[in-house]
């Protein structure tokens, strides 16, 4: 799957969107999540794919269901 690939790219925006919507900053999701900042900023650039583990874990410290970030909002 390509970097570029505009589902990354989709999914990055709604964990953005959804973060920021709960004022937090990407150090603390990442933290959190258990992943490197570094890594987590690949997720919200889109390009990166995501484990299903990560999605789940991700879903739960943003407070959504998974598909909220893999759908449109």
């Amino acid at each position: 799957m390509p970097k570029n690939d505009q589902r990354l790219v989709k999914f990055g925006e709604n964990v953005k969107y959804l973060r920021e919507k709960q004022s937090l900053t990407q150090n603390q999701v990442a933290q959190k999540c258990g992943f490197s900042s570094s890594y987590f900023k690949l997720v919200e650039a889109g390009q990166t794919n995501i484990s299903f583990l990560r999605l789940i874990k991700l879903s739960q410290i943003l407070q959504v269901k998974p598909e909220v970030l893999i759908f449109d909002l």
